[in-house]
């Protein structure tokens, strides 16, 4: 790997740049289409996407702070600081505080229109569909016709029982109990028709579900009784009624609902039961990573905004756009380091340590493959050390060639060993450790540094010269990662409801949003102020 001469755009990372960046169009997409906690769930379904979001979500975010490490150091040592500092702020804090005013309210009004209820053509085809339309002679119709009271729909796996219970249908909670639907039958998380009516406060729901012997002590497969799921805070019910597309509750009859069934599960549950069973086990201490993620969701960090609480670290703020602001806390650290220590080029070593030093917010991680989802308007100090430490290698891996890769070209060989490494071994395990959390923890953690490293040797070796397409595309690449989300979750309701397969709609609404994003970069954002602020003057004559 040869060092670029001093001057020329690196068009390697600008193209791997553009290709950590499209890779989240694929990556959102593909989260409808297997069960997530998403705002859109499609009707057709397969943990084959589960897989690939995982293998993508791994590695993607950490590939492009290395690569915005690199491009800030190409920077600092071309211009100076404070043209660095001019070309950030411009580049990264004004476009993010312009689409905080324009994206995310585009995304919230498409969320509200995907998660619309299907429209319904004739009588419904199903029991649950019957269910949720309130439409009783349809169930009769259905029972009748051999339809199985237990039964889970294809969108959220909930059988006919729970969705009964959610909407509060008691006459059709007993048809169905009269039918055969089994009380104890879980969905896919565990939690029976008893933890649905604790959720929505149904109190006579409650009853006639324990008057059939529902089980008051039930655990879902975290361990929540249904006692506990009367206790989901205003956030997580909203969210959930939204992603069911239920009505809005009033909170004051949701707490005083609630507060009614826990009285009767209480009732449920004498002391002498408790009692006479053998004392347990002593619970386990909190592990470091339990007890920090209590801490990131402390009442002193927790701010009271409308009436609803809203948590510093934990509360979902900027969604899609949270890594231009963690990229402006890292240039700012950079700027520190800069003014008070750089010595001029060194020689990479320090980078090294990066690579070991991962394993220590890693650790403080959930356990879904890959890094945690960066949620609040602070940012979350293990995860701003988990992105520094590649954005830190990435600037002095290239600082320590001064014009030149440098110490990226000595760890970025053999990329095909890499690469292979990371997903036919490295991946599997960190995707596969259950329990076994220093296992998890170690491959997860190895996974995005060897498929990063492995990346740049690969487009090192593609893409060393201009091609007109891929410079198209690489300066495309961040308008069309800023706005895209507004239209994948539109296109993910469009298609939700379509009997075809998920592949088909799948690809359909990657390719569908990635060529409309495209076209409209190159017809009405390139050459108008919006693509000089996020790219910079456009050379005359590039396609």
């Amino acid at each position: 790997m040869e060092p670029s001469p001093r001057g020329n755009r690196r068009h390697d990372l600008d193209a791997l740049r553009a290709f950590a960046m499209l890779l989240g169009i694929a990556l959102h997409a593909a989260l409808s289409f297997f069960p997530s906690p998403w705002l859109v769930q499609d009707s057709r379904q397969s943990p084959v996407y589960g897989l690939f979001v995982g293998l993508v979500h791994g590695f993607r975010m950490p590939l492009f702070f290395l690569v915005s490490g690199c491009f800030t150091m190409l920077v600092y040592r071309r211009r100076g600081l404070a043209p660095l500092l001019r070309q950030r702020t411009a580049r990264i804090l004004l476009p993010l505080l312009l689409a905080t005013v324009t994206v995310l309210p585009a995304l919230w009004a498409a969320a509200l229109w995907a998660m619309r209820p299907a429209p319904v053509a004739g009588p419904p085809a199903t029991l649950v569909a019957a269910i949720r339309a309130d439409d009783r002679a349809a169930i009769e119709r259905l029972l009748a016709g051999g339809a199985t009271a237990a039964a889970p729909d294809g969108e959220f796996s909930l059988p006919p029982l729970h969705w009964a219970v959610l909407v509060g249908h008691d006459e059709v909670v007993r048809r169905l109990l009269t039918a055969g639907a089994d009380v104890a039958a879980g969905d896919r998380q565990g939690n029976t028709a008893l933890h649905s009516a604790a959720f929505m406060g149904r109190t006579d729901l409650a009853q006639v579900l324990l008057d059939h012997g529902a089980d008051p002590q039930a655990r879902n497969a975290t361990g929540v009784r249904p006692v506990e799921s009367s206790d989901a805070d205003r956030t997580t019910t909203d969210f959930l009624l939204r992603l069911l597309r239920l009505p809005p509750v009033d909170p004051d009859i949701l707490a005083e609902g609630r507060a009614q069934v826990r009285a009767l599960l209480a009732e449920q549950m004498p002391e002498d039961v408790t009692a006479a069973a053998p004392p347990a086990a002593p619970a386990a201490p909190p592990s470091a990573a339990e007890t920090y993620r209590a801490w990131l969701a402390a009442p002193r960090f927790t701010l009271r905004v409308a009436g609803r609480p809203w948590g510093l670290f934990t509360t979902p703020a900027l969604h899609h756009l949270w890594f231009l602001w963690y990229l402006c806390w890292l240039v700012a650290g950079f700027a520190i380091w800069a003014r008070c220590f750089d010595r001029g080029p060194g020689s990479g070593r320090v980078a090294i340590w990066c690579i070991p030093l991962t394993f220590l917010p890693q650790s403080l991680m959930g356990e879904a493959f890959g890094p945690d989802t960066a949620t609040g308007l602070l940012p979350a100090p293990h995860l701003l050390l988990y992105y520094g430490l590649f954005f830190a290698f990435g600037a002095a891996a290239f600082s320590s060639g001064d014009t030149g890769p440098g110490l990226l070209e000595a760890t970025s060989r053999r990329p095909w060993m890499k690469l292979l490494v990371a997903l036919l071994l490295v991946f599997p395990l960190g995707f596969a450790s259950g329990r076994l959390r220093p296992l998890g923890v170690a491959a997860q953690a190895l996974y995005p540094w060897l498929v990063s490293l492995g990346l740049v040797g690969l487009f090192h070796r593609w893409c060393t010269r201009e091609r007109p397409a891929v410079r198209l595309l690489a300066d495309a690449s961040y308008w069309m990662y800023l706005v895209h989300l507004p239209l994948v979750i539109a296109g993910q309701g469009m298609v939700r409801d379509l009997p075809w397969p998920s592949a088909v709609k799948f690809l359909l609404l990657t390719l569908a949003v990635t060529s409309i994003l495209l076209v409209s970069y190159r017809l009405v954002v390139r050459d108008t102020w919006i693509g000089r602020l996020l790219n910079g003057p456009q050379r005359r004559g590039a396609a």
